[in-house]
């Protein structure tokens, strides 16, 4: 008798745990879900001139760096790295990617994202 048991588990495990019967081989697969509309593209995003920004200066690159990393330095980071005449500032907070400043007089341009609340900082000092 438990022979007979075990060969009936063997060959049909289905029925004796309670689950539910294979369905047929013969039936045909559910097709797939159809995908998600493609979302519409944002409205365009800003080119990356929008985001370059050039003053016009008098001041010669020390006074920049020195007015520049003055005020900046109170809300963040200021790294000064010197270029074939002309400074790079790097500006950086916790909260916002890094902002460049190229000084170059007579202009000074900003090559990235203004940081929130700085362009009234960087245009008092020009």
């Amino acid at each position: 008798m438990f022979v007979l048991m075990s060969l009936l588990l063997l060959v049909a495990p289905e029925a004796a745990t309670g689950a539910p019967p294979a369905a047929p081989a013969s039936t045909p697969a559910r097709p797939p879900a159809p995908a998600p509309p493609s979302k519409p593209a944002p409205a365009a995003a800003a080119p990356a001139h929008d985001l370059v920004a050039s003053f016009k200066t008098t001041k010669t690159i020390g006074e920049l760096e020195r007015c520049l990393t003055d005020r900046l330095s109170k809300f963040g980071e200021v790294t000064s790295v010197p270029i074939e005449g002309m400074k790079t500032l790097m500006f950086r907070t916790t909260d916002e990617p890094p902002m460049m400043i190229d000084i170059s007089p007579p202009v000074v341009t900003v090559t990235t994202k203004f940081a929130v609340w700085t362009k009234p900082i960087i245009q008092t000092c020009m």
